[in-house]
């Protein structure tokens, strides 16, 4: 089951954070008995273990440091279908995919591991209201174990908050070999470790979801302003009305369009997309779920006079109702992944350049304040800067893309600073995306010793040895 590293297998050495590690040995197991015996294998070698999903990570978390690569991207199957309750509970393996599981909850129909889950259960499952887990990050190809493993959010997270809220329980393999389960408890430590825990504290070899009936009507809008802080303005005023049925709330800055436009040209899957408005400086990406079509339009309503208020065109606009939604996904999703190809095209000039982002939340300012300042010192220190994101506690990813050493250096400097700021508003400093290995040193500077401390603590109750995931968020001996 363990294969020694070839060049057959490079492509597991990295994820999107464009980071490459090495490894000896690399493992694709299809089953929780499968994975715990390579795990026990390591564990009597003390070999230390990297665990990867899909990859799609973007702070190197699942690129390995040396010893064994355990790649769960097989283990991509549903296991059961209960209910507690009203609320459905569906267990799946760690790697299956976003895609996946909402192409199996909209059929009503899954490609059961085992044949075990109770015939009549499934029934009314089907029968019912249809199903979807909430979070639903904007990557669909992300793993459920990915997901879990940094508390991951999607454009939903105005509505219906992150991954934690969503997960009933998760299994997983411990450093020794052995299966813990951890419930969704407010006294269970082990829980509270694995969720957001970047694979440190074990493998999860199976999560189980809580399912939501998906909303009646469902409806996408994206508003364009030619001034970014209308746009911003926009995102504060919507807040302010507080309807709840928008449950995403998103903003775009013009150079993320633009290098959304630029996409477009080699990317098909995008070419769909109408271009954006050409004097575009601010976009907003909303999400209704409504109960009712009265609900929808009355909240619709209330948006766009909003929006026309800050000079908003609403015959620029777009709008998709139903699954036809996921195309303005896409547009959404289409940023980061077009910043990662500038990012490609700087590296082949300087292979030691990275990208620079920020995933923090800054509580205490308003959406407009935030954009401000972000903006102000992105044009003060003259590097390439985008900005995009959650309204959610102003959870902007704000890129910057240096392209040499000393550019390097002065977006850290960046980073440091909004990380001060969002500690003193008590925000949160790596919210979804994880520390991983590209944002330890940041880590490191912004988190306080005694935070760091318990991090240490946790690492040293579930795994003494320090074989789970080394590289990630701290080093033994801090």
């Amino acid at each position: 089951m363990t294969i020694e590293m070839s060049d057959q297998y490079a492509s597991y050495l990295h994820d999107e954070s464009r980071l490459t590690g090495e490894a000896r040995s690399i493992s694709f197991p299809e089953t929780e008995p499968e994975a715990i015996e390579i795990v026990r294998s390591c564990y009597e070698r003390q070999v230390p273990i990297t665990v990867q999903g899909s990859r799609t990570g973007l702070c190197g978390g699942a690129v390995p440091c040396g010893g064994h690569i355990l790649n769960l991207s097989r283990m991509a199957a549903p296991l059961s279908l209960e209910k507690e309750g009203d609320t459905f509970l569906l267990t799946v393996q760690p790697g299956l995919m976003l895609s996946a599981l909402g192409n199996s909850l909209r059929a009503r129909r899954f490609e059961w591991a085992f044949d075990c889950v109770d015939s009549g259960l499934e029934k009314e499952f089907k029968s019912g209201p249809e199903m979807f887990w909430p979070p639903d990050p904007s990557e669909l190809t992300a793993s459920i174990g990915g997901i879990v493993s940094t508390n991951g959010r999607g454009p939903g997270a105005f509505k219906y908050g992150s991954a934690c809220a969503h997960v009933h329980s998760v299994r997983l393999i411990t450093a020794d070999g052995n299966i813990a389960e951890a419930v969704n408890q407010p006294d269970n430590p082990l829980f509270s470790a694995v969720i957001g825990g970047e694979g440190m504290f074990g493998a999860i070899t199976a999560v189980t979801l809580r399912l939501s009936p998906k909303p009646p009507e469902m409806w996408g809008i994206c508003f364009f302003f030619n001034d970014e802080n209308s746009a911003a303005a926009f995102i504060d005023k919507a807040k302010s009305l507080n309807p709840t049925s928008l449950a995403a709330l998103d903003f775009l800055d013009g150079a993320s369009m633009k290098m959304v436009d630029e996409l477009k040209k080699v990317a098909a899957k995008l070419r769909e997309l109408p271009d954006t408005p050409e004097n575009a400086a601010g976009a907003v990406y909303m999400e209704i779920h409504a109960d009712d079509e009265a609900q929808l339009e009355e909240t619709a309503g209330q948006l766009m006079e909003a929006a026309e208020e800050l000079g908003s065109d609403m015959d620029s606009s777009w709008s998709l109702a139903g699954d036809e939604m996921e195309k303005l996904r896409l547009f959404r999703h289409a940023v980061p992944e077009a910043l990662n190809a500038a990012l490609d095209r700087i590296r082949q000039k300087n292979p030691e350049i990275h990208k620079t982002a920020g995933d923090f939340t800054w509580p205490e300012s308003s959406f407009g304040q935030t954009v401000q300042i972000f903006r102000q010192d992105i044009s003060q220190s003259g590097l390439d800067g985008f900005i995009f994101g959650h309204s959610t506690d102003n959870h902007l990813h704000v890129n910057l893309l240096p392209g040499s050493q000393g550019e390097k250096e002065k977006a850290l400097s960046l980073m440091e600073k909004w990380l001060k700021i969002s500690r003193e508003q008590g925000g949160s400093l790596f919210r979804e995306h994880g520390v991983g290995k590209l944002k330890k040193k940041l880590y490191a500077a912004a988190q306080p010793p005694e935070e760091i401390a318990a991090v240490v603590r946790l690492k040293e109750t579930f795994d003494p040895s320090w074989l789970w995931n080394p590289g990630n968020k701290i080093d033994r001996g801090e």
